[in-house]
C-alpha cells in the first residue's frame, strides 16, 4: 500500500524536470540581423524581437542568414541549437558549426 503513494509524486517529479530549464525552450521566426555571434529573430508567435548568443557549441542545420525562417532551442540566451526551414540540409543531420565567430 505504501509504494501506491510513490507514482503520483514520480510523474510529478518528472514532469517537473521539464518545466524547470531541463532542456530548452523552442522559439521560431524570421531571422532580422546577425551580429558578432548573436541572431536576432522576429518571433512568429509573439511578434517580439528576440536576440541570441550562438557560437561553434551550437548546432545549426541549414545557411543562416538574414531573412531565413528558422527554430531554435534556446537555454539562458544561448542558441543550442538552430534549424533553417525550407534548407536542403533541412532532412539531414545536424553539425556542429566550425571555425570561431
Amino acid at each position: 500500500m505504501k509504494k501506491i503513494w510513490m507514482i503520483p509524486l514520480l510523474v510529478a517529479f518528472t514532469l517537473g524536470f521539464g518545466a524547470n530549464g531541463f532542456g530548452g525552450e523552442w522559439v521560431s521566426g524570421t531571422v532580422v540581423k546577425l551580429d558578432k555571434g548573436f541572431v536576432t529573430i522576429e518571433d512568429f508567435e509573439i511578434g517580439d524581437m528576440i536576440r541570441v548568443h550562438y557560437d561553434k557549441r551550437t548546432k545549426i542545420k541549414g545557411d543562416l542568414k538574414e531573412g531565413s525562417s528558422v527554430e531554435m532551442e534556446v537555454e539562458d540566451e544561448h542558441a543550442v541549437s538552430i534549424l533553417v526551414l525550407g534548407s536542403d540540409e533541412e532532412e539531414g543531420e545536424i553539425e556542429d558549426m566550425e571555425g570561431d565567430l
